[in-house]
């Protein structure tokens, strides 16, 4: 299928642009071409210049009309497959699984490594040459999510425990994801400064922080802006605290001591998520306080 895929190609590609008519072939060379099921070797002609075209166009001699379609003499398919699982795995490991379920060629781990390397290399350019199509629309102000978790470490296997940062700077055209290790990492905040200015910040706009509300998250980006940053607690961890709250209401009218009316104590907690999500703070604010005096006079 592939050899009459090329077959086609060279058909189609072998007229003229200008007058139609079908170019000679200068000379028939044979490449090998690495597919999914195997590695097969097709015919890779180099045709000659059509006489209708002045010398000077064609001065760098005859060229094969099938160079763009195959690069690295591998599929497409077999490309893609290489850089998803090389993304996955190791890079030994997804040349073994490759090998196993199809029945292509022998992998190499080097060649998994090189072509996804090559592949981030040409997605890293498109990326590139869309920021330069959007010079003329204004930045707008980058958003970066952030995470945080404390590893601790194997006493025979580590030295010291890992605060890991993991995260994604958002902009409205493109998104970029980084982790560090603030132990490990030289300088945090130097590289995601590098992430802001790669999502098209320009070192004056305000960025955005969302976090889970841990202080040295948002310090960590107000040290890579070099500035104030706004900070916002992401709802999931909101929800959470909210639900602590919904639970000790619970606990508290399931008591044997508790001599209130449990519909005065149910009715705010069950509210207070649906006003923090409809951004009533201050009836949020309102209903905690009227359900902290109820409890303290439960016990007084």
């Amino acid at each position: 299928m592939r050899k009459i895929s090329l077959g086609e190609a060279l058909g189609a590609r072998r007229k003229c642009d200008d007058c139609g008519k079908r170019r000679a072939i200068h000379n028939d060379r044979r490449r090998i071409l690495d597919t999914l099921y195997a590695r097969i070797r097709v015919k890779w002609p180099r045709l000659r210049r059509c006489l209708c075209q002045p010398a000077v166009i064609t001065s760098s001699g005859p060229k094969s009309p099938l160079a763009g379609l195959s690069s690295e003499r591998a599929t497409p398919e077999l490309r893609c497959l290489q850089a998803e699982l090389g993304a996955r795995h190791s890079f030994r490991e997804a040349a073994r699984l490759i090998e196993m379920f199809l029945p292509c060629s022998a992998q190499l781990n080097t060649t998994v490594r090189n072509r996804l390397g090559r592949i981030d290399d040409e997605l890293s350019h498109d990326d590139a040459s869309q920021r330069d199509a959007d010079t003329m629309v204004p930045p707008s102000p980058p958003t970066v999510f952030l995470d945080g978790a404390h590893t601790r470490y194997r006493p025979e296997y580590q030295k010291r425990h890992m605060d890991v940062v993991v995260g994604k700077v958002e902009s409205p055209n493109m998104s970029r994801r980084f982790g560090l290790v603030q132990q490990a990492a030289s300088s945090p905040e130097r590289q995601l400064r590098h992430d802001l200015i790669a999502q098209g910040w320009e070192g004056q706009s305000k960025v955005t922080a969302i976090s889970e509300g841990e202080p040295g998250l948002p310090n960590l980006v107000m040290r890579a802006v070099r500035g104030s940053v706004t900070h916002i607690l992401d709802w999931w961890h909101i929800s959470m605290r909210v639900k602590h709250i919904e639970n000790a209401v619970r606990e508290l009218i399931q008591s044997k001591g508790f001599s209130g009316l449990p519909l005065f104590f149910e009715r705010p907690a069950d509210t207070l998520r649906w006003y923090l999500w409809h951004v009533k703070v201050m009836t949020a604010a309102t209903i905690l306080n009227v359900l902290q005096i109820d409890c303290d006079r439960l016990h007084a």
